[in-house]
């Protein structure tokens, strides 16, 4: 992907945790799901995030939490700790 840069850390802090999982209860809810590849499912999102938002819109408060945390903090709905 263009201009996006990707870190991958080979340290000890590294998370190494793994996880198995069944599918079974989801493919019984959603026996005609399809599972798509990274690369397309990643291309899908940024298509629907631009047909279906503004440049303005991404980029606004609701979708950036740090900015969103600050507006609540700064109207005094909830304290440094976000406690309200």
């Amino acid at each position: 992907m263009p201009d996006i840069d990707i870190e991958v850390k080979n340290s000890k802090e590294a998370d190494n945790r793994t996880y198995k999982v069944s599918f079974r209860k989801f493919n019984s809810y959603f026996p005609k799901f399809k599972f798509t590849t990274l690369e397309r499912g990643i291309n899908m999102t940024i298509n629907g995030i631009k047909k279906n938002l503004s440049k303005t819109e991404f980029n606004n408060e609701k979708f950036i939490r740090l900015s969103w945390l600050t507006k609540m903090i700064n109207s005094s709905k909830v304290d440094k700790d976000l406690f309200l």
